[in-house]
């Protein structure tokens, strides 16, 4: 496998607490298990994508005004080129404030740096792309940096993932340019008013984005499973029965795990089911990165489970 991974993304400082439930508006709980760690779409999906064997290339930003040292340093240690990440003077790296309760999340953001990606770190990095390398985006940066990016990205042959994290709309233009979409149920329903509980409704979300000629759909469905919808195919695959501690991370660890499953000789049944072993498995551990596994990790998961 020689295809590299050129990800635009986020790189976020996670700050994070657990509580019993989630508070409710105006009140005051008391909270345990207060982290700081590296977070952010863009770091998370390099990092997996990394622990998972793709030779991956982060293009992003981090602010001057705090010891960002650190940051670079725990990218290195998983192996993802940070060559093309900057730093952005008189600006604060990006960060998530995540309460964590009962196994899921609720999380603020405040984007700095990110919003402030130069240009010309993309155009330097996708430069150095060739046909058949995958550029991967999400909505935690400048929409139209990444819409730059995708058509770049189409333009060089490379293969184009987006995954429109926080959800919101998508210009029409982009989907034909889009090889694969990558969405939650949430934003699933941002992009057609139709929240997807069953294969049916994931057909018809794609019925809608199909008119923009978007070639494939994936659609997670949390505990449910996945679904990859194209002009040829449905294809349902069945999700994990976990105990969740921690989802952030989880639909990062999926993404990464399904663009490496793309230079696999299986199926799309088994390339759905690897990334939901992926994206679950890394629910049984505190933190985005702890639980990423290693692709043999998740093959041997899957034996173990006879499937």
């Amino acid at each position: 496998m020689n295809s590299k991974l050129y990800v635009l993304g986020s790189i976020n400082v996670d700050l994070s607490i657990e509580c019993d439930r989630f508070p409710k508006i105006g009140e005051t709980i008391k909270g345990k298990g207060f982290e700081k760690n590296l977070g952010g779409k863009g770091s998370n999906q390099a990092i997996a994508s990394s622990i998972l064997g793709l030779d991956t290339y982060l293009i992003g930003a981090v602010g001057s005004r705090d010891n960002n040292d650190w940051i670079y340093d725990e990218l290195c240690n998983y192996g993802v080129n940070t060559s093309l990440v900057s730093k952005i003077e008189d600006e604060e790296t990006g960060l998530a404030f995540i309460i964590r309760a009962k196994g899921d999340n609720s999380i603020i953001l405040h984007s700095g740096a990110n919003l402030k990606i130069k240009k010309e770190n993309l155009i330097n990095g996708l430069d150095k792309a060739k046909k058949g390398d995958y550029f991967l985006a999400q909505f935690e940066v400048d929409q139209d940096l990444v819409y730059f990016g995708i058509e770049t990205a189409s333009k060089k042959g490379m293969t184009v993932i987006i995954n429109p994290s926080p959800a919101m709309k998508i210009d029409n233009k982009m989907y034909s340019l889009i090889d694969y979409l990558i969405v939650n149920q949430t934003e699933a329903e941002i992009l057609s008013n139709i929240y997807p509980e069953t294969l049916e409704d994931c057909k018809r979300i794609f019925e809608i984005l199909n008119k923009y000629e978007l070639k494939n759909l994936v659609v997670t469905l949390g505990n449910k499973g996945s679904v990859l919808i194209d002009e040829n195919n449905s294809v349902f695959s069945k999700g994990i029965k976990i105990k969740p501690i921690d989802s952030t991370g989880a639909g990062d660890a999926f993404t990464g795990m399904f663009i490496r499953s793309l230079s696999m000789d299986i199926s799309i049944k088994e390339k759905l089911y690897y990334s939901n072993i992926s994206g679950a498995l890394t629910c049984l551990q505190k933190g985005a990165r702890i639980g990423v596994k290693n692709l043999n990790e998740i093959i041997n998961f899957k034996e173990d489970i006879n499937e």
